[in-house]
């Protein structure tokens, strides 16, 4: 519903440039960054709110509690739990069903947990533990029971494969779609419209910050490596 109301407000920008141009050939149909922004500005993902998104999908007292409790509820679990359970409870688990993290997940619902100041995938380290250190810097964590979104961390399903691998392996289990079309994707296609509209005004970080991705990302969306087939 809120892509179609985009559209139809994009359209209707459209027409009254269009309009204002007096011809249907006038150059300028294609909305601003400004008109973007207007037409479809970024609500917090956070169920309830309706507050204006600033941050990684969040609004910003959503984004604040994130930052200093590590989730938007305002309430952090205790480091020693998940310490314990990262130590303790994932090693001794022995069973193919898959281990569900009962702490903090990412916007893509992949487990973290902090260490040494910084936020680390779960699934990283315990693959790290489990087969040693990924072959190349490109390669991830992958899962072979395509439940890495619902926060599995059993050893057992994880295995090094390239992103291209990874993607397939997603594409077998039925959780890989493309664009919006994706109910985990973390952008929206006016997401990458206003990226695009960002890059040479804020640095690759900052812009990534913003939208809760990393540089190599929205590199990738700026270059159109990816998303090339969006306007």
């Amino acid at each position: 519903m809120m892509v179609s109301l985009y559209f139809q407000r994009v359209e209707a920008i459209q027409g009254a440039r269009i309009e204002a141009a007096g011809t249907r050939d006038d150059p300028l149909t294609k909305p601003t960054c400004k008109e973007v922004e207007m037409a479809a500005p970024r609500i917090c993902s956070v169920e309830g709110c309706d507050k204006r998104a600033v941050a990684r999908g969040w609004c910003d007292p959503h984004y604040r509690r994130w930052k200093k409790y590590g989730d938007t509820d305002g309430h952090s679990a205790s480091y020693g739990a998940a310490k314990h359970f990262f130590e303790v409870t994932i090693p001794s688990h022995d069973s193919d069903e898959c281990l569900i993290w009962p702490f903090y997940r990412n916007g893509l619902g992949y487990a973290v947990i902090k260490r040494g100041g910084k936020t680390h995938l779960v699934s990283r380290l315990v693959c790290e533990e489990e087969h040693g250190s990924p072959p190349t810097t490109e390669h991830q964590a992958a899962h072979s029971c395509g439940n890495g979104y619902g926060g599995c961390v059993n050893k057992q399903h994880l295995s090094w494969k390239t992103p291209t691998e990874n993607v397939a392996d997603r594409i077998d289990h039925g959780t890989y779609q493309f664009g919006t079309l994706n109910h985990q994707a973390k952008i929206t296609e006016n997401d990458v419209r206003r990226i695009r509209c960002l890059a040479g005004a804020l640095s690759h970080g900052e812009i990534g910050e913003r939208f809760g991705l990393d540089r190599s990302t929205v590199r990738n969306i700026i270059a159109r490596r990816i998303w090339k087939w969006l306007d």
